[in-house]
């Protein structure tokens, strides 16, 4: 095991600046735009990309388990395939499904979930950043958002891959140094309360020996990781 593996700190809860910055912005659309607006973005810091986002139609969740499935994307308003036959997924909608269940009431199943222009988001999400001091990021970045501070909080890295529609090898190709330290979480809270086990049995190493840095973007939300 490498001396930079052996020494990793032990990351026991996630960066206030990165909780709060997520908090914030949805607090600022919640707070000064339309509802629609608000639930579209609280799904994107989901891990559901701003196409797929716009292919949810009401029939697609699931009262019984708050889940969604992501059956489509909508482009310039016309509804296709999702990207691959991977992303064809259920996700679970955490804590947003009551904002989901009021959106959908008693509407036809074959309706578009959510209508919102994109670029009046595109532009708003830009207006929020740029309010609350917050570095500008893509719409698109949010994903990784979602990824990076779930495996920090030692969420299991099958649930995440599952939610974002990839394969758990291309998680850890992209996200390796968050997955590691959400392993070392999950040890950490096992170790504190034994009655507990971790969601997945914590691995020290990560292919190998050598702990490859995260490839995703930063968004201005997640933490920096110490190197």
């Amino acid at each position: 095991m490498s001396q930079r593996v052996a020494n990793a700190p032990v990351v026991r809860s996630l960066s206030r600046r990165s909780i709060e910055g997520r908090s914030e912005l949805l607090k600022w659309f919640r707070s000064r735009r339309p509802f629609l607006e608000y639930v579209s973005i609280k799904l994107r810091f989901g891990g559901i990309t701003p196409s797929e986002v716009r292919g949810l139609n009401v029939g697609d969740f699931d009262r019984t388990t708050d889940t969604v499935k992501i059956a489509r994307s909508r482009h310039l308003g016309a509804a296709g395939a999702t990207k691959t036959r991977a992303r064809e997924r259920v996700v679970s909608l955490g804590d947003t499904p009551r904002e989901v269940e009021i959106l959908c009431g008693l509407r036809d199943p074959g309706e578009p979930l959510l209508v919102v222009a994109e670029d009046t988001l595109r532009d708003n999400f830009t207006k929020a950043q740029k309010a609350l001091g917050i570095a500008e990021r893509s719409l698109y970045q949010t994903k990784h958002t979602y990824a990076t501070l779930s495996l920090l909080d030692g969420e299991s890295p099958a649930i995440v891959a599952r939610n974002l529609g990839i394969s758990l090898a291309t998680l850890e190709k992209h996200y390796a140094a968050a997955l590691h330290r959400g392993r070392l979480v999950a040890l950490g809270r096992a170790s504190t309360d034994p009655a507990k086990n971790p969601t997945e049995t914590p691995r020290v190493g990560v292919r190998g020996s050598k702990l490859a840095r995260t490839k995703a973007s930063p968004t201005g939300f997640e933490p920096v990781l110490p190197t």
